[in-house]
């Protein structure tokens, strides 16, 4: 309880506008590693920590993932754009109040027409942690194998992964619904959409669209949709039970 009430003590509440962080004081945490000294170390409780711890955990997570943002770009660069949100449990009654919710969207890389970020999240019970944001894997029938800006011929979903950084993302400051659109090549004729809502204190995907041909028109298609998840028929889920211990 002690460490608990110190590093809230310590913690120093960020007052900003949706997507507006104030400057994290320079050089404050640059030397900071957790549990370097072998004490606990925790960023839950009733306070969020201080940007600027936030942006070194967050520098010490990605040293080499974002190893532009971080060892090459300007300050300004890596200080996170912050968005001040809520959420209730699945088991909370009318009575309870929202929970405070923290997303903190870092700058990691940059290309011609893409960029990077990555995400943090924090709550009273869960602290400080990266955002993995899970999409569909799948595989592109082409014409022509050997040519890849041949005409598609059809496509297969053959899973799911998580990935720890989204391209050109946007986060809507009322909801903290994130979507982004990551463009194969420069015209974006060939791209991929999603979109991820909040699950109570952690992100689910809600709809991931591919347009995989090179042909200069825009045509996705519809990955997944989980809009309105469908029900699970669990009658049929007792039925395969009841063979299977037959």
């Amino acid at each position: 309880m002690l460490r608990r009430l110190t590093l809230a003590t310590l913690a120093v509440l960020t007052l900003c506008l949706p997507g507006m962080a104030q400057e994290p004081p320079e050089g404050a945490y640059a030397d900071f590693v957790p549990n370097a000294n072998g004490e606990p170390f925790s960023t839950w409780g009733e306070t969020p920590p201080d940007t600027g711890l936030v942006t070194r955990i967050f520098a010490l997570s990605f040293a080499e993932a974002c190893s532009w943002a971080i060892g090459n770009g300007e300050p300004e660069q890596r200080r996170p754009e912050i968005y001040d949100l809520s959420f209730r449990y699945s088991y909370d009654d009318a009575a309870t109040p929202a929970h405070p919710l923290k997303l903190y969207r870092f700058f990691c890389n940059a290309g011609a027409y893409n960029e990077q970020h990555v995400f943090m999240l924090w709550d009273g019970d869960n602290g400080l942690r990266p955002v993995s944001f899970s999409q569909p894997t799948y595989t592109v029938a082409l014409e022509d194998p050997s040519n890849p800006d041949s005409a598609v011929t059809g496509m297969q979903l053959t899973g799911f992964s998580s990935v720890p950084t989204l391209v050109n993302s946007a986060v809507d400051p009322a909801t903290g619904e994130i979507s982004t659109r990551s463009c194969f090549r420069g015209i974006c004729d060939a791209s991929s959409v999603g979109t991820w809502v909040l699950n109570e204190a952690d992100y689910r995907l809600k709809s991931f669209l591919v347009d995989p041909s090179y042909d200069g028109e825009v045509t996705m298609i519809e990955m997944v949709d989980f809009a309105l998840p469908a029900p699970i028929d669990m009658s049929a889920v007792v039925n395969d039970m009841e063979t299977a211990t037959n």
